[in-house]
């Protein structure tokens, strides 16, 4: 039950319910040094994490597969304006999943995963058709103080990055020990040393001697995103370092390799229900974490 300890374990693939308990009673904080959405944003290949102040959100869709935290209190979801609130601590939201959220104004950790990476099917199975789930607290409340401290400007991408292995294998375990083929391995090591984007899959095939079709398996066998998102996340992730940098939108696109930036905007918003615009406006809370993944 949703702000209650469940003496449960987590599910694997099972749906978990939640009764509403006086969610519409939840009364949200104000503060006059509470700036809402000014809060950290990392971005990985494959992932994304806010942490920080949340308030309302017009009901609304994305691509990615959300979990949400309430790290000071609970927070509201439903799935179509007039429906009735659930109050919740923690939360799965699956990809596509109409729904709206209010954080109240309370510090939430939302964790984006792409529906295609290897992380996001095993924690979007669990949501099955139901949409969102609210999940039991056993276990993620011992989760909430770690994702507190990553809000801090001196925690570093890869703190926040365990944080969110950790929030991944205690809802849905992935194996993490895979062995990256060895030509894979030298086309991610070349990418590392280079300053610009990575080329297209054939390209990047050629490069370590390899047919295309066969590069793309390898790579996701030895990855656990596909080649094509893998580099859609690192255009994302390029195109946030221009915008925290102070780069215009069109700029932004223009370096990452987007063809305008209504491009660029409706990549973003279809992934996260976000547009980079409102990033904008808050960019000097942004930091965007290393890349790539190893």
């Amino acid at each position: 039950m949703a702000g209650k300890r469940s003496t449960r374990s987590l599910p694997t693939r099972k749906r978990v319910r939640c009764r509403n308990r006086g969610a519409g009673s939840l009364a949200p904080i104000r503060s006059a040094h509470l700036q809402v959405w000014s809060g950290r944003l990392f971005l990985w290949p494959g992932r994304a994490l806010y942490i920080g102040p949340a308030a309302d959100t017009t009901p609304h869709a994305h691509h990615a597969v959300q979990l949400c935290l309430g790290l000071d209190g609970p927070f509201r979801l439903r799935r179509i304006r007039g429906a009735s609130w659930h109050q919740c601590h923690f939360a799965l939201i699956e990809a596509d999943c109409t729904h709206q959220l209010d954080g109240c104004g309370r510090q939430l950790a939302l964790l984006y995963l792409d529906p295609e990476s290897e992380e996001g099917r095993a924690v979007g199975a669990i949501a099955l058709t139901a949409g969102f789930c609210l999940l039991p607290t056993r276990n993620l409340f011992e989760l909430r103080e770690g994702f507190a401290r990553c809000a801090d400007a001196s925690a570093s991408p890869h703190t926040a990055a365990r944080m969110a292995d950790a929030l991944v294998e205690t809802i849905a375990p992935v194996e993490r020990t895979r062995t990256v083929e060895p030509r894979v391995a030298r086309f991610l090591q070349s990418l590392r040393r280079s300053s610009g984007l990575p080329m297209a899959a054939g390209d990047a095939a050629r490069l370590v001697g390899l047919s295309s079709s066969r590069f793309q398996h390898l790579f996701r066998e030895s990855v656990g995103i596909p080649f094509r998102r893998y580099l859609l996340w690192l255009r994302l992730v390029a195109a946030v370092e221009r915008i925290a940098s102070g780069c215009s939108l069109t700029e932004a696109a223009h370096d990452a390799r987007f063809s305008y930036s209504a491009h660029l905007s409706r990549t973003f918003r279809r992934m996260f229900g976000l547009s980079p615009s409102a990033l904008a406006r808050v960019s000097k809370f942004v930091q965007a974490a290393e890349k790539p993944l190893s």
